[in-house]
């Protein structure tokens, strides 16, 4: 903080310690007032920090906390972009499902293009980091989207964000003789992995949503059975999540087009649940950003103001000291001179009998 004092420079590039030329009394008066001058600096420096610290904590939790507002307020802005583009991929679903009741002899072709299509929107919707995104990347268990926590108060409650997840994912939980078998959808592979249980350790058995080991499909409520491979039988709970699409081959091997087309009207209508939901937190979270900023920049004003004091109180200080020493350099100097000239009036007196006078 003493910046006058650094390399021992003060008044313009001079030194308050004289050079190897100075007398020595000028020595040992320049090290007395160096040494005072670095005592009051160093006062001022101990009682200003004691009002700094607690500013600079202040700022710290402040600002901590206005970055995790400002994550979800982004997380906002890009689940705008990705509605929007899970709408349009909605309608492409659309399309695909009116060309497939228009060629059903090309069925394995659409139920591709359907599931393609439905990764593509499992994929937008995880396409951003789990700080940044509200509407995927949903927790295998619960099939949801990780709620945001967000401390608002240094002490207070925090207030918790819950998005909708804007992809479809599911589990399908063995049941009787298949208990103890999960199948866990991977919603961006386009595939389903074999578990012990959502979210737990993988058994041996990857299906493929393209693949033709489906079969039998028979789906009452939240009950499932099918038969994989043309000989094992499966039966369980069907868990969902997200916008409530599934793969082809579970609307009867793709050949009920109507239930497929339901379906895709009422992932439409989920969609915009999570639109509206997403336009609420973006309510929720603007004003708390904007009163965070607010008072980063009242603590970061306050810390400014207060650093500004102190320079000011210890460049006086400094300025004081280059003003006294100066002034003692000054009047050594004007000895120095008066003693010289003595000398010199006295030169002609070297041969008489004041010839030994040491001045």
């Amino acid at each position: 903080m003493v910046t006058a004092l650094a390399g021992g420079s003060l008044l313009g590039g001079g030194s308050l310690l004289p050079t190897s030329t100075s007398s020595l009394s000028t020595t040992r008066i320049a090290e007395r007032m160096y040494t005072d001058m670095r005592k009051k600096t160093d006062a001022v420096q101990l009682a200003y920090q004691s009002d700094l610290d607690p500013l600079n904590a202040r700022l710290g939790s402040v600002a901590g906390r206005l970055s995790d507002a400002e994550d979800i307020q982004v997380a906002v802005e890009n689940g705008e972009t990705q509605v929007k583009e899970i709408r349009q991929l909605l309608l492409d679903l659309r399309v695909i499902l009116s060309s497939a009741e228009r060629n059903p002899d090309h069925k394995d072709f659409y139920a591709a293009q359907f599931n393609g299509t439905l990764t593509e929107i499992n994929k937008v919707a995880d396409r951003y980091a789990d700080a940044y995104n509200l509407l995927g990347r949903p927790d295998p268990e619960t099939l949801a989207p990780a709620v945001k926590t967000l401390q608002v108060e240094d002490f207070g409650v925090d207030l918790e964000f819950q998005g909708l997840y804007a992809g479809s994912s599911f589990n399908l939980v063995g049941t009787g003789d298949s208990d103890g078998t999960t199948y866990q959808n991977e919603p961006t592979v386009n595939l389903m992995q074999a578990v012990t249980d959502p979210g737990g350790e993988e058994l041996e058995g990857t299906i493929g949503h393209d693949s033709d080991r489906i079969s039998a499909v028979a789906v009452n409520g939240e009950s499932i059975s099918f038969t994989l491979d043309g000989t094992d039988s499966f039966t369980g709970t069907l868990e969902q999540g997200g916008i409530g699409l599934m793969p082809a081959w579970f609307y009867d091997g793709f050949t009920d087009l109507d239930a497929a087309s339901a379906a895709v009207a009422e992932a439409e209508s989920a969609l915009e649940e999570v639109s509206l939901n997403l336009a609420n937190i973006g309510s929720r979270i603007t004003p708390i950003v904007d009163r965070l900023t607010r008072e980063k920049e009242q603590v970061t004003g306050e810390i400014a103001t207060l650093r500004g004091t102190e320079e000011q109180e210890i460049a006086a200080i400094e300025n004081e000291t280059r003003r006294q020493f100066t002034a003692v350099e000054n009047s050594l100097k004007q000895s120095s001179g008066d003693i010289a000239r003595y000398k010199s009036i006295l030169a002609p007196l070297n041969r008489g009998p004041f010839a030994d006078l040491n001045v």
